[in-house]
Formats: C-alpha cells, structure tokens, sequence
C-alpha cells in the first residue's frame, strides 16, 4: 500500500496493470549531481534550497543518505509499468549521472 510520504495519504495501488511501457527521461533517481571539474558532487550537500528537502525532496547530502522520498520511490522496483526504460546522459558536464555511486 503506498502512502504519499509527507501527507501519508493512500495515493492508490501499482498502475502495473493499466501501463505498458513506462520511460523516464533524466529522472534524479537518487537525488542531483553537481559535475565541477570532472567530478560528481551531491548537488544537496551544501544547498538549503527546497529541491533538497530531506523528506519529500531530492536530497543526496551526506552519501549513502537519501530524502525519505528518493527511499520510498527506490523502495519497490516494477510498479510503473510492465517495461521500464529510462533515457539519460552518460556526459552531462552540469547535471551528471552519477550521484553518491549510483546512476541518477
């Protein structure tokens, strides 16, 4: 049973069964990465703005620290469609794919 992670409203059960194919294009996955001279940098490790939000948010601060948001969406593999694919960059200079080990 999902429950919205800042509300804990019910938001429903897997939409498996009605999505086919599901595609997630530069989906921040485990949170933002910042690339400064070649290197990955967790984009919430020095940021107070609110994308960094340590429960709804996109925070990857302190590695392997993820918001409660990032953990609960990572938490269950499969219920947004039959077939998953997701499109994203291997050489972005600004936003990166990697953030604390792990594709974004």
């Amino acid at each position: 049973m999902r429950r919205c992670v800042d509300s804990g409203e019910y938001l429903g059960g897997p939409l498996t069964k009605y999505i086919d194919t599901f595609v997630g294009v530069a989906g921040p996955n485990h949170g933002i990465s910042l690339q400064v001279g070649g290197l990955a940098i967790p984009g919430c490790v020095f940021s107070v703005i609110p994308v960094c939000n340590q429960v709804t948010g996109l925070y990857s601060g302190i590695c392997p620290s993820e918001s409660e948001f990032l953990q609960d969406i990572n938490g269950q593999i499969g219920y947004e469609g039959m077939h998953i694919f997701t499109i994203h960059s291997k050489k972005d200079q600004i936003v990166g794919n990697i953030v604390c080990n792990k594709v974004c």
